[in-house]
């Protein structure tokens, strides 16, 4: 619900998520108490040295009395910011004590992921082999060599290449059961991991709202209640398995390609270390975009 008040008497406002202040029919700030506080040259700041003065309180040291308010407000939201920082590692401590008893399943769908990552570098491997074979020199046979002898050239190097697309095309069938085979450890890892947790954190939900008076559901509803309780179960099992298979994916996609740079051209290596910061920002920022933060 959101609430729109307008008032005069600071003391009114203090508390408000957003204080929007208006001069000349104009928005000239916004923000919490504390935001416009630090600003001690903004028109919060005086309106608070004002109200102050009127009572008395401020005096001909307006300047100190809005300093320690100001610095009053910033000690309350960095004890705000270290209240919900203990919080959060509270209850990520609480969820993997849930997803605890799932260890194997978890360590099916973190193989799975393993088995996934490894695929993409593979393809780049199989490509460049493909890329090779279908752009093999031919020798061209000129007015001094035989028709059979060039027949006997072609007819060679036609069966070598008849050998490596064979060859090529097991090392796909590989690939291709590498990518079914991971893919499936990881959706049923994971899968079975998810679901037993969102089932303990429903029956706990379920029995905790049992448990509540009977008042307790006249201020909160039956509804609201199940349709809070599915979100949050939902969110967990976002929380457990997903971030963990994204990790694995991108990090042994990562190490694989590295390495097989490596073998095949350093330089190319190099760089290719060199594009990991960015990988590393970018599976952060998917993971946080996963916590919904």
């Amino acid at each position: 619900m959101t609430v729109i008040l307008i008032a005069h008497r600071l003391s009114t406002i203090q508390s408000a998520d957003k204080i929007v202040v208006l001069k000349k029919g104009r928005m000239v700030q916004v923000g919490t108490h504390a935001e416009l506080m630090k600003d001690v040259d903004g028109h919060y700041s005086a309106l608070v040295t004002a109200r102050l003065d009127e009572e008395g309180v401020a005096g001909g040291g307006e300047k100190e009395a809005v300093k320690d308010a100001a610095k009053e407000a910033v000690k309350e939201e960095e004890t705000e910011a270290v209240k919900e920082t203990e919080e959060e590692e509270n209850f990520q401590k609480m969820c993997w004590q849930l997803v605890k008893t799932d260890w194997f399943y978890m360590l099916i769908g973190v193989l799975g992921a393993a088995f996934a990552g490894a695929i993409f570098p593979l393809w780049g491997v199989m490509f460049a082999y493909m890329l090779d074979l279908l752009f093999t020199p031919v020798q061209f046979c000129d007015a001094q060599v035989t028709p059979a002898v060039c027949q006997n050239i072609w007819n060679s190097i036609a069966d070598n290449m008849l050998d490596d697309s064979h060859a090529y095309a097991g090392w796909w069938s590989g690939i291709i059961g590498c990518s079914l085979v991971g893919y499936f450890m990881l959706g049923w890892g994971a899968g079975k991991a998810s679901e037993a947790l969102s089932k303990r954190i429903r029956d706990a939900g379920f029995v905790a709202l049992v448990r509540q008076e009977v008042g307790y559901h006249d201020v909160h509803s039956v509804t609201c209640s199940a349709a809070q309780l599915s979100v949050d179960a939902t969110l967990l099992k976002s929380f457990t398995s997903e971030p963990i298979n994204t990790m694995v994916i991108a990090l042994c996609s990562a190490l694989l390609g590295v390495t097989i740079s490596f073998v095949f051209m350093w330089p190319f290596a190099l760089l290719s270390l060199g594009t990991l910061p960015a990988m590393a920002w970018a599976s952060k920022m998917e993971m946080e975009m996963l916590f919904s933060r």
